[in-house]
């Protein structure tokens, strides 16, 4: 595997984090596009075909196919069904009421997997504000940062399609936008006009329309453009009003002094202890921290100066600071950010006298109230630092509501979350004034589209005029191991079970494990990481935590594969500071090169990533450093943590593993596989709901299993082996409940569907010495580089256990090629006969350590007698050992053998025999 691609594009590209090429990726999303849902997501099964689901482990999430990832909850006023291209989001008029009866919302980060509540879900609410907090309607929000500018931006468009199931009453929302209590955007049908109202602007305007048909799908856009007071209105792309904007009052909050605050009993911000309201950050956080031990401050903060204001504090951990709902302090020292310490200074751009909204959160360390007074202080060119006046803290009435509704429910801290956002389709966010009809391709920009009559048409890269095409073979046939004559031709075979072995006698398989441990350097952090060939180095991409909660990678390089350097396109023109790479979402799964022939070059690298509280997404790149991510959702489903895919270039397909937490018997793999990687995967609407992964969409099916001997499964890491066809291996974490241990189970398949278990003849095995300390857990880390004849694996040593936070070490381990398993004969003669077979090749070259014994191989007809010249005792024995050893014979070559059906014998002696091939 080489990424010469990788190389190239970094000669031309800017730093890692700076804004990606254009030319890197396809134009079905353009800069301008501030948001795009298309609402191409997967629809539910339904009827007979809907699976009795046992697990609450998926999301309905829309995406956003902008690069601002603002995406969307269907709630339960809505469904997806077939649209103008792909599918689209149908209202539901009966559907839609207050509360939760609505069609979509804007995405916010719950505490649970999911926005959708079956019927027969376990889960019992005990009032309405639990409900509404498990669901998430009304929690915390990614700032929509390029929603809101094209908004309040002098030009912009919104367009969609719209399909009227019948005509609409007097009046019906389209869409309904804001941030908390506010509008910023309503689209309302009313009277046969188009009413456009943008309280940020001041203005409103009502375009007339012709009556809009029924059952069929009509495009319109609204278009402002810069510098004009109308609004133009398109029906299917012609031009058919246009309104002069009329203003509108719009009503600023009344500011009071001090901040809204909520006290917690608990440090991770539960049992709310009381709220109310403080008039400064000294005397009356004191009071609050006597008994609290999670504090959290709502408000608005009066910018001192117009320039960068430095934001500076003594403490490290258990102090989080958003300022215009920018995180710029979090450090927390519960779970869920375990590693991390907050900067302890951040700065921001501000004008002078411009009011900003601030949250701020305190959080105790074990058993320690927060700061009896809070010690944030602030400077700027020319003003040393000093402590934020009491006159510069301001809140409203609506802080202090939102400060209410915590009250009753848990608040799981998050670096980027900011007060709620509502976009709210099909009707209003009251659930009023419903549509009823179907939503496609909404996309908002930034821009002015359209000046003259147009042709609407998809912005979808999958439904537009040059789809990806569906992956085929890249590979030969899979082998028929049954067949009468099994068609072997010139492919390697490796031994790992009796698929080519009519019978043996006195041989056993035995699994060999990797060997010479060897820590890399520097030690870099543990996770979901990927080790990869690249340009004849070794690379290692790393992205955020198990937590997720970070969008960021690093990418390591080496030479030699054990000292790591990060690399040097992370480095700033100064050579001081490393940019992480950015991967737009807080992720975490596993990247790795497509080595499908056919791949765009834009999609070389591949990152399924397991988005928390959305699903599973798709993360492409060209070069591991510039990422976007894929326009729809792949999987609807959340992830225990392993987020795993690999190519199958036998059978034409890309497979995908994820662990399932909660399957029969616990922890569990199971698998999807696609022939389109860009689109949503299909699941199968047939499967065992005992064992497989039942969903509103289909059955993923079990691949790994929990074994009451062997454990939980954590991680499978299976591939394609990359060095012989017909070969498939998996590297399984098992997890055992006892010994609350890890260590790495071998499994091999010849399809990748039916795996042979090696067991606790363990390929990683745990409890030994590693310079000179005990190895309690070892887990093994993606990728397989092969150097010659060797395969370089990785794996994590830990001195503690499962959920410890003992010393550990990332090695390097080395397996010779081909030599996970072999037969292995001692020290009494062992005998192997193949199947019948066809070959094609001028030699028989054998993989074989027999160093101290030997290896003679016979040629037999079909029917089993001998071949003249071929026999064992015409064979040179074999005593050495090599991955490609030549066996000869006295009477002749073998080439004069091909075409014909032959037998394959091996006699054996201390031996170990690992892989033949014809050649």
């Amino acid at each position: 595997m080489l990424c010469g691609t990788l190389l190239a594009v970094m000669r031309i590209a800017p730093q890692a984090g700076a804004e990606p090429p254009e030319f890197l990726f396809p134009a079905y999303c353009d800069a301008a596009t501030a948001a795009l849902w298309l609402f191409d997501e997967p629809a539910e099964l339904a009827g007979d075909a809907a699976p009795p689901v046992r697990a609450w482990y998926y999301t309905q999430t829309i995406t956003d196919a902008s690069v601002g990832s603002q995406d969307l909850h269907r709630l339960n006023g809505s469904q997806v069904v077939e649209g103008r291209f792909g599918r689209a989001l149908q209202v539901r008029r009966d559907a839609v009421g207050p509360g939760m009866q609505l069609a979509a919302n804007f995405a916010s980060e719950p505490r649970v997997y999911g926005v959708f509540l079956p019927a027969d879900h376990e889960f019992v609410p005990r009032s309405e504000r639990e409900r509404e907090s498990a669901v998430n309607f009304f929690w915390y929000t990614v700032r929509p940062d390029r929603l809101l500018s094209a908004i309040a931006g002098d030009a912009w468009t919104v367009e969609f399609w719209l399909n009227l199931a019948d005509a609409p009453p007097d009046e019906v929302c389209l869409i309904d936008a804001g941030q908390g209590r506010r509008i910023a955007l309503r689209l309302d049908l009313e009277d046969s006009s188009l009413r456009v109202s943008l309280p940020v602007h001041g203005i409103e305007a009502s375009l007339p329309l012709d009556e809009l048909p029924t059952a069929k799908w009509t495009h319109i856009a609204i278009v402002k453009s810069s510098g004009v007071s109308q609004l133009a209105g398109f029906i299917d792309g012609r031009q058919v009003a246009k309104a002069e904007c009329r203003a509108v009052r719009v009503d600023a909050p009344e500011m009071r002094p001090g901040l809204a605050s909520t006290a917690y009993a608990q440090p991770d911000f539960r049992q709310v202890a009381g709220v109310g309201e403080v008039a400064d950050l000294g005397a009356g956080v004191g009071e609050l921290a006597k008994e609290a031990q999670g504090i959290r401050l709502r408000g608005w903060i009066k910018a001192p100066y117009t320039g960068d204001v430095r934001f500076e504090t003594g403490k490290d951990s258990g102090l989080r600071l958003d300022v215009d709902e920018r995180p710029l302090m979090y450090g927390w020292v519960g779970r869920a950010a375990m590693y991390r310490r907050s900067p302890r200074w951040a700065t921001i751009r501000m004008v002078k006298d411009k009011l900003y909204p601030v949250l701020i959160e305190m959080q105790a360390a074990e058993g320690e109230p927060p700061l009896t007074e809070q010690t944030i202080l602030w400077s700027w060119p020319g003003q040393p630092a000093q402590r934020i006046p009491t006159s510069a803290w301001l809140h409203t009435s609506e802080n202090q509501q939102d400060a209410e509704l915590d009250e009753g429910r848990g608040f799981e801290p998050t670096e980027l979350m900011a007060t709620r956002f509502n976009l709210v389709i099909g009707s209003d966010r009251h659930g009023e004034h419903a549509v009823d009809g179907s939503f496609d391709e909404l996309r908002i920009s930034s821009v002015a589209r359209y000046s003259g009559d147009f042709e609407p048409t998809t912005h979808s890269m999958n439904y537009g005029a040059e789809p990806p095409p569906p992956a085929r073979p890249s590979g030969p046939s899979p082998l028929h191991f049954k067949d009468e004559v099994v068609q072997l031709g010139s492919r390697k075979h490796l031994f790992f079970d009796d698929a080519l072995v009519a019978n043996r006698e006195g041989l056993e398989f035995s699994v060999n494990p990797p060997a010479e441990p060897e820590a890399i350097e520097p030690g870099t952090p543990g996770g979901d990481h990927t080790f990869f060939e690249c340009d004849g180095r070794v690379a290692l991409f790393a992205p955020a935590g198990y937590e997720g909660r970070e969008d960021y990678a690093h990418l390591w390089m080496s030479d030699d594969g054990v000292k790591f350097r990060l690399h040097d396109a992370q480095v700033d023109q100064q050579g001081k500071k490393v940019q992480p790479i950015a991967t737009g979402v807080p992720a975490w799964g596993r990247m790795a090169i497509d080595e499908n022939p056919a791949c765009p070059p834009w999609a070389k690298f591949k990152f399924t990533a397991g988005v928390p509280h959305r699903g599973i997404y798709l993360l492409v790149s060209p070069d591991a450093i510039h990422w976007r991510r894929n326009e729809t959702v792949m999987l609807q489903i959340g992830t225990g943590g392993e987020s795993h895919w690999y190519w199958d270039d036998q059978r034409g397909e890309y497979r995908y593993l994820l662990k399932w937490d909660h399957g029969p018997g616990g922890r569990q793999s199971v698998e999807a596989a696609s022939r389109g990687f860009y689109e949503p995967w299909p699941l199968s609407p047939q499967g065992d709901p005992e064992k497989d992964l039942a969903t509103p969409y289909g059955y993923m099916a079990t691949q790994f299993a929990p074994d009451e001997d062997l454990g939980e499964v954590y991680r499978c890491r299976a591939t394609k082996y990359a060095w012989a066809p017909d070969a498939y291996f998996a590297f399984v974490w098992r997890f055992d409940r006892r010994t609350q241990a890890r260590q790495v189970e071998l499994a091999a398949s010849r399809d990748g569907d039916h795996w042979t278990h090696f067991g606790r003849r363990w390929y990683m095995p745990a409890e030994f010495e590693f310079n000179g300390n005990d190895i309690h857990e070892v887990t093994s880390v993606d990728g397989l580089i092969r150097r010659g004849d060797e395969i370089w694996q990785y794996a994590d040593y830990s001195t503690g256990r499962h959920d410890g936070r003992a010393p550990a070490w990332r090695v390097r381990l080395k397996q010779r090629l081909d030599g996970f398993v072999s037969l292995d004969a001692h020290d009494e003669p062992g005998r192997l006969t193949t199947r019948p077979l066809s070959f094609a090749g001028e030699q028989l070259l054998v993989n074989a350590a027999a160093e101290g014994g030997s290896i003679r191989v016979a040629l037999l007809n079909a029917d089993g007698s001998a071949v003249p010249g071929f026999g064992a005792a015409d064979c040179e024995p074999i005593t050495g050992a090599g991955t490609a050893q030549p066996v000869s014979w006295r009477g002749g070559a073998v080439s004069e053998l091909v075409g014909r059906p032959i037998i394959v014998q091996f006699e054996m002696l201390n031996a170990k025999l690992f892989a033949m091939q014809f050649k």
